[in-house]
């Protein structure tokens, strides 16, 4: 409540503003999908200057967006904005391992092998560029993930009613299930890579919904730190 929000997804048609290919004027440009017309780069930045979230989409492997959120972070710092570089990249039970990391105590390669980065996101080193920026100018990085283990025993375990009670633990307190239109958003994607069964899709929704809420739960400490500063939440996510 009270937040502002923005969201920036590349090649996604459902929020704020978008990238989108236009090759017979750049190569690329920013759309404005309220009003279907180009934007400015300098009034997206603008734009998103005032916002308390600002959520990045990417396709996980293509480089062009993780340059893009690279310079959408840069942007965003130069104009003074108080950032909290937050990635579902990252584990939230690593963050020890993370604030060492933003602390200059241990580099990049030792936080990787400390929280075996590759056995849990393939590409991690994607996210190299991010986090050196953001642990060069001292913001802090936020690791907003649920343990994957834990996530996959909902899905495969038949739902978050049956999760053991030491792995409940590591979710928030309050799940929110009752979600009919986001519940059937999920059935749309979930049943392309299996038969539609809504016995099997349930328990998959409910891992989907654990994970948005164990990464919300994040993003508001991100944005409330304990010590009172307000600080703006650059969430990098897919799409």
């Amino acid at each position: 409540a009270g937040l502002m929000l923005a969201s920036v997804l590349f090649f996604s048609g459902c929020t704020t503003v978008r990238l989108s290919t236009a090759p017979a004027r750049a190569p690329e440009c920013w759309i404005d999908l309220t009003r279907g017309e180009e934007a400015d780069h300098a009034d997206v930045i603008a734009d998103l200057a005032k916002a308390d979230v600002v959520y990045v989409g990417e396709a996980h492997t293509i480089r062009r967006h993780h340059e893009l959120q690279l310079r959408l972070l840069q942007d965003l710092f130069a104009l003074g904005r108080p950032l909290t570089l937050c990635l579902e990249q990252l584990e939230a039970r690593d963050q020890g391992a993370v604030d060492r990391y933003a602390r200059g105590e241990i580099n990049f390669a030792a936080l990787a092998a400390e929280i075996e980065w590759e056995k849990k996101w393939r590409n991690y080193r994607d996210y190299e560029a991010l986090c050196e920026f953001a642990r060069t100018h001292r913001l802090p990085i936020r690791a907003l993930n649920a343990p994957a283990a834990v996530i996959r025993a909902v899905s495969r375990g038949g739902g978050l009613a049956k999760l053991p009670a030491g792995d409940r633990t590591q979710l928030p307190a309050d799940i929110h299930l009752d979600d009919p239109a986001y519940e059937r958003l999920m059935q749309l994607e979930l049943a392309v890579h299996m038969a539609v069964d809504p016995a099997k899709l349930r328990p998959m929704f409910e891992a989907q919904a654990s994970r948005d809420e164990a990464m919300a739960a994040q993003v508001v400490a991100a944005i409330r730190p304990p010590d009172g500063a307000k600080r703006v939440a650059f969430v990098v996510v897919g799409a």
